[in-house]
């Protein structure tokens, strides 16, 4: 069984590194799939309260994203909540809203004589936990079968 610092250093020996580093970014890509829509799903989902909604949860979805990094001997793959994405001055409402922060106020629909502590309801871990195995095992399955294809061209 391959892993991926044996494979790193076989490719940086057999000079064909980039067609190699576009396989393993392309099946670390096919890895993340399931990731995001699950997500953005749970974020969707978390309660509402009242007849008018601030579309919070749907700008924050929009902000969810797979990325794949291949440096040297680092390679690493995952699933985050762009907050950079979100709109000036909402930038942390994703961390506040996963509970990652502590509970925030906020006016009530704009309403700043009415202000409102808002409850968190954590939604990324939930998210991806049951996923975390298949994670590794798609990692672990790419490992190998770059190596396979190096040991073919090499034999």
């Amino acid at each position: 069984m391959a892993t991926l610092r044996t494979t790193i250093t076989a490719l940086r020996v057999s000079g064909s590194h980039e067609n190699i580093t576009r396989t393993l970014q392309r099946e670390l890509h096919a890895s993340q799939r399931p990731f995001a829509p699950r997500v953005r799903a749970a974020i969707l989902n978390t309660p509402a309260y009242g007849p008018k909604h601030t579309g919070l949860r749907v700008r924050i979805a929009k902000c969810v994203q797979t990325w794949v990094v291949i440096r040297g001997d680092l390679v690493s793959a995952g699933v985050e909540v762009d907050a950079s994405r979100m709109p000036s001055g909402q930038k942390a409402l994703p961390l506040y809203l996963d509970g990652a922060k502590a509970p925030w106020r906020h006016p009530l629909f704009g309403n700043r004589d009415r202000w409102y502590s808002q409850a968190s309801h954590p939604y990324f871990a939930r998210a991806v936990e049951m996923y975390g195995p298949f994670g590794g095992r798609a990692v672990q399955r790419a490992a190998d079968a770059i190596t396979a294809a190096f040991d073919q061209q090499a034999g």
